[in-house]
């Protein structure tokens, strides 16, 4: 999900969300990975 913020989901199609967690950032597709 590296890089792929507001991008499509590869398996879903939902929109990647991006997060910034202290100095890191974190992709993650709300649907999938819920």
């Amino acid at each position: 999900m590296y890089h792929r913020a507001g991008l499509p989901c590869r398996v879903c199609g939902t929109e990647i969300a991006l997060e910034e967690i202290g100095a890191r950032k974190l992709y993650w597709c709300p649907r999938c990975q819920a």
